[in-house]
């Protein structure tokens, strides 16, 4: 095949596989039966708490409960800094220009357990399988650019830390979200 007829395969090929690779429903909500006492799931196919119904077919806000607005960019999280107890729904915008995610964790993230492996994808990234049980409370993954994904969460009194745990390879180098600024204290009264 010659270069000119090639480009115009991989580039459908690469949009092909980069389709493939998203859900029915866009982003993925992954939570803990609803609750932060429960302990993570293990795999990433959690229960969606919201109905696709926005451009990127992201889960919408489920009724009931007060929503938290979260703005991501590149590279930072903006979110109220408090909240009540309950059933909390997260939207989540992703002002950037890159795939973000929101995990949301109870505890101190000085105390989280890092992933440790020779794959510089993967390396340095927040060990979601290592936390402690009942700290995961769930994440809305992959929001595309300029979308608005939601998840629903319950949520005891506590200190939470939300953040994107995404890690990439730039110029052969690990580009970690979490520890270029994507994460924020959020206390739960």
């Amino acid at each position: 095949m010659s270069s000119r007829t090639s480009r115009p395969v991989l580039v459908a090929l690469a949009l092909g596989l980069t389709l493939a690779g998203c859900s029915d429903d866009g982003a993925d909500v992954r939570s803990t039966s609803g609750s932060s006492s429960g302990s993570k799931s293990g795999s990433a196919s959690g229960s969606s708490s919201g109905s696709s119904s926005t451009a990127a077919d992201c889960p919408s806000p489920s009724p009931g409960g007060a929503t938290v607005e979260v703005k991501l960019d590149e590279f930072s999280i903006q979110a109220p800094t408090t909240a009540k107890a309950g059933r909390l729904t997260f939207a989540v915008t992703n002002e950037g220009e890159e795939v973000h995610e929101l995990v949301v964790v109870k505890g101190d993230a000085t105390s989280f357990p890092r992933v440790t492996s020779t794959d510089p994808a993967t390396n340095t990234a927040v060990d979601e399988d290592k936390l402690p049980v009942g700290a995961f409370v769930g994440e809305v993954e992959e929001i595309p650019a300029g979308q608005t994904c939601a998840g629903s969460f319950a949520l005891a009194a506590g200190s939470y830390v939300l953040f994107c745990n995404i890690v990439e390879v730039h110029d052969g180098k690990p580009e970690n979200h979490f520890d270029l600024g994507m994460q924020t204290t959020l206390t739960v009264t």
